[in-house]
């Protein structure tokens, strides 16, 4: 099978399991938002931003050098593997029970107290993970590891579904979380590669070998977790867990794209370029270019359709508390562009082994963050940040297709077109919006 039809065949799959998940992340979303107050949300968006922040701050590029190391099909490789990962997570467990406290008396919730050490638990779960979903990885066999993910988030959201009916609620998404956590666990056993059994063992040559590769990784995720997480961490503080919550539901409908692309990258990008590395890279660039074009304008089309219409799909599938998430999700869907830019071009960067560029470009939007953020909040109050938020990956994409260059497999023409279609899409909407007689998109009437 040529190079193309199998990055095709991945992306298909890909695509239509990570749909279906979506629909029903969408929905559950809009259950909940039903059921629970905003308030709630805006809980669980710190609670969240902590935990993933401690995962990604300790990161270590573990699943990425599975893939990239030639000896990850070794029992003795991926035993250390999963044997650095449960030292992590058990110490991350214990970290996390011991920030509740000080979390409570400084953002003055004290149910952290109590809602911390019990949403420490999924560190435990990842802990105990089989490696066989990186194996899996590994392997593209895309299939089999994308309909793992979709059985196990849409018994997540069911679970949380169940009990927020049981009872509205914070303990309805602090145990729905959790038990759906600890059967993906189970699972990672039972359904994806049976057979592999883990034991605790270190092997030296081979703990040299991801520390090596994630020194890189570590730096990357580092920024990334400020830079994913400050909004969340920073509005906490300054203004109403209400509208913390509004604006957690419109990151959560800004998401989707950008996190396709995530996948597509994870699964079908990054382990082809990592064993293509010996292919000459004009001839890997011809075979990538025309399925990378297709994606691209695709996702083009889909951004300038969602940012212009968002707004309507939350006043009219949304409790009018939400409202406001509207406008947000225009301006945050808008933005994403470059973030699915970013996400293709630093899969190209790490299957070649440069994941420096990629921690610099982290590094580099998380300082334009802790910059327009705060100034942009303090001119233009909710807007300004947010506007703020949606802007910060264009920096990001600077120093990535820096990377590519350096590298020499850059795609900067294709990615300009892309980008002045997206823009050319967004305007001919708005202008059509408002010749029906309606306002723009962005809040701006």
């Amino acid at each position: 099978m040529k190079l193309p039809k199998k990055l095709l065949w991945g992306t298909s799959w890909t695509v239509l399991t990570y749909a279906g998940s979506q629909f029903a992340r969408f929905l559950t979303n809009v259950i909940l938002t039903r059921l629970l107050a905003p308030e709630l949300f805006g809980i669980m968006s710190i609670v969240n931003s902590f935990r993933t922040g401690m995962l990604l701050v300790t990161d270590v590029g573990i699943q990425q050098s599975m893939i990239v190391n030639r000896n990850a099909e070794s029992p003795e490789f991926y035993n250390t593997a999963w044997t650095i990962n449960l030292a992590r997570n058990t110490v991350l467990f214990l970290l996390f029970a011991a920030i509740a406290h000080p979390l409570a008396t400084f953002y003055s919730i004290p149910l952290l107290n109590i809602i911390l050490p019990i949403m420490g638990s999924l560190f435990l779960f990842e802990a105990f993970n089989s490696m066989a979903r990186v194996l899996v990885q590994r392997r593209m066999q895309v299939a089999r590891f994308n309909l793992f993910d979709l059985c196990a988030d849409t018994f997540s959201y069911a679970i949380m579904i169940i009990a927020a009916i049981i009872s509205p609620t914070i303990w309805s998404l602090v145990f729905g979380t959790v038990i759906g956590s600890a059967a993906r666990m189970i699972a990672s056993y039972l359904f994806l590669i049976p057979g592999i059994r883990h034991r605790l063992m270190i092997s030296k040559p081979f703990a040299r070998e991801i520390a090596s590769f994630g020194n890189w990784m570590f730096l990357s995720s580092l920024a990334l977790f400020f830079s994913m997480n400050f909004d969340k961490l920073y509005f906490g503080k300054v203004m109403p867990l209400s509208i913390l919550g509004v604006y957690g539901v419109a990151r959560t409908l800004s998401e989707p794209l950008t996190i396709l692309v995530q996948r597509l990258s994870g699964i079908v990008v990054f382990p082809r370029i990592a064993a293509s590395r010996d292919t000459p890279k004009e001839q890997l660039r011809r075979q990538m270019g025309p399925v990378r074009l297709l994606f691209l304008a695709s996702g083009a089309i889909g951004i300038s359709v969602f940012a212009s219409g968002a707004d309507y799909v939350v006043w009219f599938l949304y409790d009018y508390r939400y409202h406001e998430a509207g406008w947000m999700a225009c301006i945050l869907i808008a933005g994403s562009w470059f973030s699915i830019l970013c996400s293709l071009n630093e899969a190209v960067l790490i299957g070649f082994g440069a994941p420096f560029f990629v921690a610099y470009a982290n590094w580099m939007k998380m300082a334009w963050l802790l910059i327009g953020l705060p100034l942009g909040f303090h001119w233009h109050g909710v807007v300004g940040a947010v506007v703020a938020i949606g802007v910060s990956d264009a920096f990001r994409y600077i120093l990535i297709v820096t990377g590519q260059r350096r590298v020499r497999f850059a795609f900067a023409l294709q990615d300009l077109s892309m980008t002045a279609l997206v823009i050319g899409l967004i305007l001919a909407w708005q202008f059509l919006r408002v010749q029906f007689g309606l306002h723009d998109s962005f809040g701006i009437h």
